[in-house]
């Protein structure tokens, strides 16, 4: 089932410990693995039992849940006690920014740790409140690489809108994409 789980992206990070479409993947994988089972069965005239399939695929589906709700109980232990969080840098104006970084602050089960900000808008004279302690500011987004790498981050979060609109936030999908970098949009 481990190439399934390849295959239908069950264990994808963004996925995993997220909500409801981590379960749906994993029904979703589940069914079409015994469906392409079944078939293979019945082609190569394998003789098994029907009853097998009556009671290992809902015994099966359930404890697949089972088990990855138990993994989410866990992990989101772990990231109550500040482990497994993915480096993030939030990308955006001041205003927006602030609000992600305190969302992300106050729902650490989201599974980002804000490692630095890269403003879009920053004018002189700007005063900087909180949720901005303890968060390395920069004030360029030119520099990415850079800040990624200053930052360790693996996650670049904009928020709001960038300034270039759609085409600047697909010129960075690209960027990110060669520095093996996720992106991640916040509807603030």
């Amino acid at each position: 089932m481990e190439r399934g789980s390849e295959l239908f992206r069950t264990r994808d990070k963004r996925i995993f410990g997220s909500g409801a479409t981590e379960y749906k993947r994993i029904i979703h994988s589940t069914l079409r693995a015994f469906g392409l089972l079944a078939i293979f069965l019945v082609v190569l005239k394998f003789d098994i039992a029907r009853g097998f399939f009556a009671i290992a695929l809902p015994l099966g589906v359930l404890l697949l849940l089972v088990s990855r709700w138990l993994w989410r109980r866990w992990l989101a232990r772990r990231r109550a006690a500040g482990s497994y969080f993915s480096n993030a840098v939030v990308m955006g104006g001041t205003e927006d920014a602030g609000y992600v970084i305190s969302q992300l602050r106050s729902n650490p089960g989201t599974g980002y740790k804000v490692a630095g900000v890269a403003l879009t808008s920053l004018t002189a004279g700007t005063e900087l409140t909180p949720p901005w302690y303890r968060v390395p500011v920069f004030s360029s987004e030119a520099q990415l690489e850079k800040i990624l790498s200053a930052t360790g981050a693996d996650t670049v979060i904009v928020a709001g809108n960038l300034p270039g609109g759609p085409s600047a936030i697909q010129q960075l999908g690209w960027d990110l994409g060669e520095l093996h970098t996720e992106l991640v949009l916040s509807s603030t």
